[in-house]
C-alpha cells in the first residue's frame, strides 16, 4: 500500500499547471514533505530519482546548495540506471544552478557534457516515462525539449559572461526548437531571454517588443512562475527610457506576482531595481530600505549574483547620504564578490573548455573525413578487381578465338549487339547526369528563391501581430504605443521590400541567362 501511494505522489504534481505538462512541474510545501519521506524510504532507484529531480526544482529559487545536491542525485542514479535523456536533463538543470551560483566554468561542463549526451541517438533508447520531460509525451519529443532547454540556459550563461552574440545564437535556437514542438512555455523564456539582450544593448523599441511576446506566451501557457521577471524587464525598458512613475508601476506589479508565485530569487532583483530607482529620484531612504531586502533575499537564496548587486547598491546609497564608513564596507564586499565571480581565471578556463570542445568537433568530422575516404578507397580497389577480371576474361576469349575461328564471326556479331547497349547504356548515363545537373540547378534556385521569400513571410506574420496590437492600443488611446508600433511595422514594411526586390532580381537574372544569346564567348 505504501508503494503505491509513493507512485500516486510521484503523478501528483504532473497536472500542477495546463500548457507546460511536468517538466516544470513544482511541488507544494506539503508535497515536498512527502517527496522527503519518499527518498529516505525507497530502495526503488527510479522511483528515488524522479524523486530527486521534483525537489530539486522545488529547492531551485529558494536554496541553490540543496537544489544542485537533488539533482546531482538525479545525475548519479540516472548514469547508474542507464537513462540518457534523464542523465542530459539532469546535467542541464546542474548547468543551469550552477550558473545561478556565478560557477560559470562548472556550468559550462555541465552544458557540454548535458549537449553531448542529447545529442546522442541512443539518448532516446530506455527513456523511462518522456512525458516528464516534454508536453507532448514522446521520446523524440522529449530529446528535443532538453537539447532546447540546453540551449536556452547555456545562452543565458553567454550572456551572463558578455557573450552577447553566443546567447543570441542559442536564444534562438532554444526557441525555434519550441516552434517545432509546440511549447509555450520555451517560447516564452526564449522570447524574454531575447528581450534581455535587445534590453541591455539599448535597442529597448526591440527589447519591448519580445517582452510582449514573452507575456503574451506566458498567458498561453498558463505559467506564471517567471512572469514577475517579465514584469521586472518591462520596468526596466521604462527606467532606461526616464519613464520613472511607470518603470515603478512595472516593479510593484513584479513584486506581487513573484510573492503570489513564491519566486524569491526574481523578488530579490526587483527589490534591488526598484532600490535603484528610489535613488535616481532622490528618495535614498526608500532606497536603502529596498536595497536591504533584496541583500537578505541573496543571502537566503545564496545567489553570489544577487550579493553583488545588493552591495553595489548599497555602496551607492551610502556614498549619496555621506556615510563613508558603511559606503567602503560594501565596497569591499563588492570587490571581493565581484573578484570571486569574474575572475580572469575563471573566463580563460571557460575559453578553453571552448576551445577542447571545438577540438572535439574537429576531430570528429576528421574522424568521418578519414571513413569517408577509406570507403572511397575500397570502392577504387574493388573496380580495379572488376576491370582485372574482365581483362582475364577478354585475354581469355581472344586465344579461344585463335583456336576456333570458325566462331569468330558469331562472336563479332555478339559484341556489336553488346557495344550497341553499351551506347544505349551511356547514353542513358549522359541523359540521367543531365537530369541530376538540371535537378540541382532548380533545387540551388529555388533555395536562392526561398530566403528571400521566407524574409518576407516572418516579416508579413511580425506586421499582422504588431497590427493587432496597434488596434488594442488604438482601442485603449495609447498614442504613443500606437506611434511606436507603426514605426516598427514601417520598418518590416522596408523590409519585406527588399526582400521582396531580392527575389524579383533572382528571377529576372534566371530569365536573362535563359535567353539565346549569339555573341562570341
Amino acid at each position: 500500500m505504501r508503494y503505491l501511494f509513493n507512485i500516486l505522489l510521484l503523478v501528483l504534481p504532473l497536472f500542477t499547471f495546463s500548457q507546460m505538462g511536468s517538466y516544470l512541474a513544482e511541488p507544494t510545501d506539503r508535497e515536498a514533505d512527502s517527496l522527503r519521506t519518499v527518498y529516505h524510504t525507497t530502495s526503488n532507484d527510479t522511483i528515488k530519482m524522479e524523486v530527486c529531480r521534483m525537489l530539486g526544482f522545488y529547492y531551485h529559487e529558494k536554496n541553490t546548495d540543496t537544489a544542485l545536491f537533488y539533482q546531482q542525485q538525479q545525475l548519479e542514479l540516472s548514469q547508474k540506471l542507464g537513462f540518457k535523456l534523464w542523465e542530459a536533463d539532469a546535467l542541464e538543470l546542474c548547468g543551469f544552478i550552477s550558473r545561478n551560483m556565478g560557477r560559470y566554468p562548472v556550468s559550462l561542463q555541465y552544458f557540454q557534457k548535458a549537449m553531448r549526451a542529447v545529442e546522442d541517438q541512443k539518448s532516446i533508447k530506455n527513456s523511462w516515462r518522456p512525458e516528464v520531460l516534454s508536453v507532448s509525451g514522446t521520446a523524440a519529443a522529449a530529446r528535443l525539449s532538453v537539447k532546447a532547454w540546453i540551449h536556452l540556459d547555456l545562452g543565458g550563461l553567454f550572456g551572463k559572461t558578455k557573450n552577447k552574440q553566443k546567447a543570441l545564437i542559442n536564444y534562438r535556437e532554444s526557441v525555434k526548437l519550441a516552434k517545432d514542438l509546440n511549447d509555450y512555455v520555451l517560447l516564452s523564456l526564449g522570447y524574454g531571454s531575447i528581450g534581455e539582450v535587445f534590453m541591455f544593448e539599448n535597442e529597448l523599441d526591440s527589447a519591448m517588443h519580445y517582452f510582449k511576446l514573452e507575456e503574451k506566451y506566458t498567458q498561453k501557457s498558463g505559467y506564471y512562475k517567471y512572469y514577475g521577471s517579465t514584469l521586472l524587464n518591462m520596468g526596466l525598458t521604462y527606467f532606461k527610457r526616464g519613464d520613472y512613475e511607470k518603470a515603478r508601476t512595472y516593479y510593484v506589479k513584479a513584486i506581487n506576482t513573484s510573492l503570489e508565485t513564491d519566486n524569491t530569487r526574481i523578488l530579490g532583483s526587483i527589490y534591488l531595481e526598484l532600490a535603484a530607482l528610489f535613488l535616481k529620484i532622490n528618495l535614498p531612504d526608500s532606497s536603502l530600505f529596498y536595497a536591504r531586502k533584496g541583500l537578505h533575499v541573496s543571502n537566503e537564496t545564496k545567489l553570489p549574483q544577487l550579493a553583488l548587486m545588493a552591495y553595489r547598491m548599497l555602496t551607492k546609497n551610502f556614498d549619496k547620504t555621506g556615510f563613508i564608513d558603511s559606503a567602503y564596507y560594501y565596497q569591499t564586499l563588492s570587490i571581493l564578490s565581484s573578484d570571486s565571480m569574474f575572475s580572469e581565471e575563471k573566463i580563460i578556463h571557460m575559453q578553453n573548455l571552448e576551445f577542447s570542445e571545438q577540438l572535439r568537433q574537429n576531430e570528429l568530422k576528421e574522424e568521418h573525413e578519414k571513413y569517408q575516404n577509406k570507403v572511397r578507397t575500397r570502392a577504387l580497389l574493388s573496380g580495379m578487381v572488376l576491370i582485372l577480371v574482365v581483362a582475364i576474361i577478354l585475354y581469355r576469349n581472344s586465344r579461344i578465338r585463335r583456336k576456333a575461328y570458325k566462331l569468330l564471326h558469331k562472336q563479332r556479331n555478339e559484341l556489336q549487339e553488346t557495344l550497341a547497349d553499351l551506347k544505349n547504356t551511356q547514353s542513358q548515363l549522359v541523359q540521367a547526369e543531365k537530369m541530376a545537373s538540371l535537378g540541382e540547378l532548380t533545387a540551388g534556385i529555388a533555395h536562392e528563391i526561398q530566403n528571400p521569400l521566407n524574409f518576407v513571410n516572418n516579416f508579413s506574420e511580425v506586421s499582422s501581430e504588431l497590427l493587432d496590437e496597434l488596434n488594442d492600443e488604438l482601442d485603449q488611446g495609447e498614442l504613443e504605443e500606437v506611434k511606436s508600433i507603426s514605426k516598427d511595422i514601417k520598418q518590416n514594411l522596408e523590409k519585406i521590400t527588399h526582400h521582396g526586390k531580392r527575389a524579383d532580381a533572382i528571377v529576372k537574372g534566371m530569365l536573362q541567362h535563359s535567353r539565346t544569346n549569339t555573341g562570341q564567348k
